[in-house]
């Protein structure tokens, strides 16, 4: 028996639940989040992908994706290529942690407040990069 945890949005509410089904075929997210419209943070398992749509920004579904799971491709990138865009990648992610670290628990509304004003503009700065440079990542299996 496998399990899954989803976020049921309410109002002003959000909870955690957890769902079990028999194996890990897509169809059992999709049948447990058929009617879920928010903000969706999962694990990195296959299934979950055909609830997102990117490419639509009013999509029911938003992913908040997994910084662990962005990271180790970036590691996995530098250890095979020595890529100076993987490198300085897993710098920045670093700066990131560094911030979640000093604000660890500390009150939400504190926590909001010094993403917005110190995590905020070095996210901007990477997407501004990465989008100048999407051309030049290497590919690598991993």
């Amino acid at each position: 028996m496998y399990a899954m945890i989803d976020l049921l949005a309410l109002r002003h509410r959000r909870r955690c639940g957890l769902r079990n089904s028999p194996d890990r075929k897509g169809e059992h997210p999709r049948r447990h989040l058929c009617d879920f419209k928010g903000v969706l943070q999962a694990d990195g398992y296959a299934g979950f992908d055909r609830l997102y749509n990117e490419a639509d920004l009013n999509h029911p579904i938003q992913e908040a994706a997994c910084w662990a799971h962005a990271r180790r491709k970036f590691y996995d990138i530098q250890v095979a290529t020595g890529s100076p865009v993987a490198s300085e990648a897993l710098a920045r992610i670093g700066e990131l942690y560094a911030i979640e670290g000093e604000i660890r628990g500390q009150l939400a509304e504190v926590r909001e407040r010094v993403r917005q004003a110190r995590a905020g503009p070095k996210l901007n700065d990477c997407t501004d990069g990465s989008s100048r440079r999407s051309n030049n990542y290497p590919k690598v299996r991993t």
